[in-house]
C-alpha cells in the first residue's frame, strides 16, 4: 500500500467502526422465550414400546423460559429437532408418555418448565444438532449437547 493511501485506509477503518477489538457476548436476552437443551440420550423403545421398523428414539431434555413475555404454550408438535445432515423432525406424539415430558401446557410470564421431547428419526440418522420451539409468531433455538 502506498504511503499516500495508508492514511485514507486508517480513516476508513475508523470511520467504519473497525478498530480490531472483539465484541464480547451480552448473555442471554433480557426478555423473550429462552430454550436450553440440557441433555440428549438414544433410546430403542419409550414405556416398552418401540419405534416403527428402521427408526429409534431421540430423548432431548430442555428448558424453555418465558423471560417478560407469556403466557406461551408449548406442546410436542411446537418443538422441531434439525439434525447434523439437516433434516428436521417434528417432536414424536411418545413425547406426551414421559413422565416428565413436554406436553400441552401454558407458561406463565416469567415461567420456566424443564422438560422431555422425543423425536423418532431413521435409525442410521445423525446425531441432533439444534432443537426449536415456535408459537406461529415466536421462536427460540438451541444448540443440542453431543451425544
Amino acid at each position: 500500500m502506498s504511503a499516500r493511501l495508508a492514511p485514507v485506509f486508517l480513516l476508513l477503518l475508523a470511520a467504519l467502526g473497525c478498530d480490531g477489538t472483539t465484541v464480547e457476548d451480552a448473555g442471554p436476552p433480557a426478555s423473550g422465550v429462552i430454550l436450553t437443551a440440557t441433555g440428549v440420550s438414544e433410546r430403542d423403545s419409550i414405556n416398552g414400546v418401540a419405534p416403527r421398523m428402521g427408526f429409534k428414539y431421540y430423548l432431548i431434555d430442555v428448558t424453555i423460559e418465558a423471560r417478560g413475555v407469556g403466557p406461551i404454550s408449548i406442546a410436542p408438535f411446537a418443538f422441531e429437532v434439525a439434525l447434523a445432515d439437516g433434516t428436521r423432525i417434528t417432536a414424536d406424539s411418545r413425547t406426551n408418555e414421559l413422565a416428565d415430558g413436554c406436553t400441552s401446557q401454558s407458561i406463565p410470564v416469567d415461567g420456566m418448565v424443564a422438560c422431555r421431547l422425543a423425536f423418532s428419526p431413521l435409525v442410521d440418522a445423525p446425531a441432533p444438532a439444534t432443537v426449536r420451539w415456535t408459537d406461529g409468531s415466536r421462536s427460540a433455538s438451541a444448540m443440542v449437547p453431543p451425544l
